[in-house]
């Protein structure tokens, strides 16, 4: 017998569902411990003939109480000074005692070039340890040469842009405390200003004691 054929079934449509979310498990390895963070940073100090005296010592007495708030040798700190050139005069090191017998050797010199002190520090963080965080704290206690007042705004710039920390110190009271401030980016918390000398051991120490992580040190560089 030949078989009866019979209707094939049409198929119900459906409708398609709109896709959801799904949410998978992020291993993050975000290790960096505040306190345990290391750090790289340059001090480049004013050594022009205007920081005689009193001041001068003053000058010694808060870097040295900077690097007392380090966590040496884990931290590393170069000395850069600034009159009519920059020079580094210690470069990035762990070694607490050789960079106070430097601070103790400093001598003055004459001029104001801040840009010749920024130019060192830039210089000396291209080869800066990628787990550290970077830091120049500049301090003054003048203004920059006339003739190239824009030089240190430009180099402060690519320093921010480069993600590095920048803190400028004002020392004395005929400080150009708006000239500092854009130097800083504008931003009012990388200002310290210190009118009297005993002020300034009280600053560097704050300072130090403000190094983060780094932004490497997180996902997204957050």
């Amino acid at each position: 017998p030949t078989p009866t054929p019979t209707d094939t079934p049409t198929p119900t449509p459906t409708n398609t569902p709109n896709p959801k979310p799904i949410y998978l498990p992020l291993l993050l390895r975000e290790q960096c411990d505040p306190e345990k963070a290391v750090a790289d940073v340059i001090l480049v100090l004013d050594i022009s003939s205007s920081m005689t005296g009193e001041k001068f010592d003053a000058i010694k007495v808060a870097a040295k109480a900077f690097l007392a708030a380090m966590n040496f040798p884990s931290d590393h700190v170069a000395i850069v000074t600034f009159a009519t050139v920059g020079k580094t005069l210690i470069p990035l090191t762990g070694d607490e005692a050789a960079l106070n017998k430097t601070i103790d050797d400093m001598v003055l010199e004459s001029g104001t070039h801040i840009d010749q002190g920024l130019l060192r520090a830039q210089e000396l963080l291209a080869t800066r340890r990628l787990d550290a965080t970077p830091m120049v704290v500049v301090m003054t206690d003048g203004l920059q040469f006339e003739k190239s007042l824009e030089e240190p705004q430009v180099l402060a710039a690519q320093l921010r842009a480069s993600g590095i920390l920048l803190h400028v110190v004002g020392l004395g009271t005929d400080v150009d405390a708006a000239y500092l401030l854009r130097m800083a980016g504008g931003d009012q918390s990388k200002v310290h200003l210190s009118p009297r000398s005993e002020e300034l051991t009280a600053i560097y120490v704050e300072i130090a004691r403000l190094i983060p992580c780094p932004p490497s040190a997180y996902w997204a560089n957050r």
